[in-house]
């Protein structure tokens, strides 16, 4: 049994390292390579292993009911709405999501935390190892780049780096200053920062104590990162946690002004933000995209198709005519049909919270992925499907299983990490 549960953890490992390569990071958008199917095949692998591994007894049937009704509805939609990139959209709809979900229906619950804690502690290390090249290389240039990638990401570039463990692949504008993001080995600033505002959640869920080592370096590396949405949603992850598990009623007023004081924060950010061609890009691409998808409204203009919508931009972001929004660009390319898929754990989530109420930390999970589902665009990648599966699986699972039912009660006795 102790080996069987070292050879989990392994695989664990392993797979939280793959998702996060194929989730928007510089190795999966090298331009001409063919890295980022190959990433695939291992993330397959890796789930078949899992699943073999920790298979011992038949599979309960509304795990089987499940994956048949999905099965069907998701090949209604490949016969109708995908004409274009047909074998990446088997990948993640036909392999890489019914393994997830897989993968969850054979773990018990120890195994489910032991696969956070792999994400928060992989994370953890990318983070650290992303602000000392970020503050000794990126801003104090003590160190220089020694390292090139062509990268094919809102068009061909070229991106300079360290050790291939840093890249300096973005830049935005604030306070009129052009700066430099920290974005890690990750495309943009913003998909770093949703990774880290993910493992902050879930340390954050794992940890009595609300400041630790973890969720300084996430806070830290989010703040580099320089996303607004990140900044805001990892204020609302500590805000929430302040709140609703502080036990102490002497603070309250104490409470009351750190939200006045982050509300202040949080405003001035955003009008600083809103002035920004940036702001103004999402903006547009929120615009552009209802448009698009007022055109075919129930199956979308079909997958990976986003030329309606950018017949629909605006002239001044011609530079720019990528969707910034997972909910947008599942709207637009698969309508209403596909964007169920999405949206369905959050209604059901958020009506058993309403009808039963005290889960917190359910309310939480499904308030943070529908606000990064909203304000960042990652609708196909794996992280994507792990996130679905487990919320599938937890909703399917939750009533019938005393165990699973618990997982985010939050009662402060959970493992340290």
């Amino acid at each position: 049994m102790r080996h069987k549960n070292r050879i989990n953890i392994y695989l664990q490992y392993l797979l939280v390292f793959f998702v996060i390569l194929d989730s928007r990071s510089v190795f999966a958008h090298i331009y001409d390579s063919n890295l980022g199917k190959f990433l695939s095949v291992f993330i397959i692998l890796d789930l078949l292993a899992i699943f073999i591994i920790n298979f011992n007894k038949k599979l309960k049937k509304n795990t089987i009911l499940f994956l048949l009704a999905y099965f069907i509805y998701i090949s209604i939609f490949f016969l109708l709405g995908v004409q274009d990139s047909r074998l990446s959209f088997l990948s993640s709809f036909f392999v890489i999501f019914p393994l997830m979900f897989l993968m969850f229906s054979v773990f018990d619950k120890e195994q489910i935390q032991n696969l956070l804690k792999a994400y928060i502690n992989v994370m953890f290390v990318i983070a650290f190892v992303s602000l000392v090249f970020y503050i000794g290389g990126s801003l104090l240039k003590l160190v220089e780049p020694n390292v090139s990638l062509n990268i094919d990401w809102g068009g061909l570039q070229s991106i300079y780096g360290y050790h291939y463990l840093h890249f300096d692949s973005q830049t935005t504008v604030i306070f009129d200053q052009v700066l430099l993001r920290n974005s890690s080995i990750f495309v943009e600033g913003p998909m770093f920062a949703l990774h880290l505002i993910l493992a902050m959640g879930f340390a954050l869920f794992y940890k009595k104590n609300m400041f630790n080592k973890y969720t300084i370096v996430f806070g830290l590396s989010i703040i580099s990162s320089l996303s607004l949405t990140g900044m805001l949603i990892s204020l609302f992850l500590i805000l929430y946690r302040f709140l609703f598990y502080n036990k102490n009623k002497n603070i309250r007023f104490l409470k009351i002004m750190v939200i006045f004081f982050v509300l202040i924060i949080g405003l001035f950010l955003f009008y600083d933000k809103a002035e920004t061609r940036s702001y103004n890009i999402r903006s547009d691409d929120f615009r552009a995209g209802y448009l698009a998808w007022k055109e075919h409204k129930i199956m979308g203009n079909g997958f990976m198709n986003n030329e309606l919508a950018v017949s629909f931009m605006s002239d001044f972001r011609s530079y720019n005519t990528g969707l910034s929004s997972s909910l947008v660009i599942v709207l637009v390319q698969g309508g209403i049909y596909l964007a169920l898929f999405y949206l369905f754990p959050f209604v059901i989530g958020f009506l058993k919270y309403l009808l039963h109420g005290k889960n917190l930390y359910l309310l939480e999970l499904f308030l943070v992925q529908f606000s990064l589902i909203f304000m960042n665009a990652y609708q196909y990648t794996s992280i994507m499907m792990v996130l679905l599966a487990f919320d599938y699986y937890f909703l399917l699972y939750s009533n019938k299983n005393e165990e699973l039912k618990n997982f985010f009660l939050g009662d402060e006795s959970h493992e340290t990490i």
